[in-house]
């Protein structure tokens, strides 16, 4: 399983030579999305496809975000999330990999987000806050 970004950070801060840098550098995997999704997956313990259900998206569409053919949207890595009840650290890096920006507190569709994880609220409670602040984002199914 992959180091998370503090331990990385904290290996990086204290390493004083060009030398152990680099023993930092060659450690670095280059993950995936589908990659860290597996990983979840199995922390999580729920299987990809029942994921797949749960998230509402094609097979097609699932296994060519898994497979890294395909990128997810912003609202497909949400709905993952919040499948999967991961933390907020866990979406940013899966919205990093696929290719967008980390939640941020300060804009109102990502700070419902945040509420909503942290508070372990589900799809249609977020869908329905979401709907309520005029926000375009809809992550239930329509």
């Amino acid at each position: 399983m992959s180091e998370s970004t503090k331990e990385i950070l904290n290996k990086i801060e204290s390493a004083n030579t060009w030398e152990e840098l680099g023993d930092i550098l060659r450690g670095l995997e280059k993950i995936t999305f589908g990659d860290r999704l597996s990983q979840l997956c199995i922390k999580y313990q729920i299987k990809p496809s029942k994921l797949q259900l749960e998230v509402a998206v094609s097979k097609t569409m699932f296994y060519d975000v898994m497979n890294g053919t395909r990128k997810p949207s912003k609202e497909t890595v949400i709905k993952i999330a919040l499948v999967m009840k991961i933390t907020e650290e866990e979406l940013n890096e899966l919205l990093k990999l696929a290719g967008h920006k980390e939640l941020y507190p300060k804009k109102k569709e990502d700070a419902i987000i945040i509420f909503g994880l942290k508070n372990k609220k589900d799809i249609v409670e977020i869908d329905e806050l979401l709907k309520e602040y005029g926000s375009k984002i809809r992550i239930k199914e329509q």
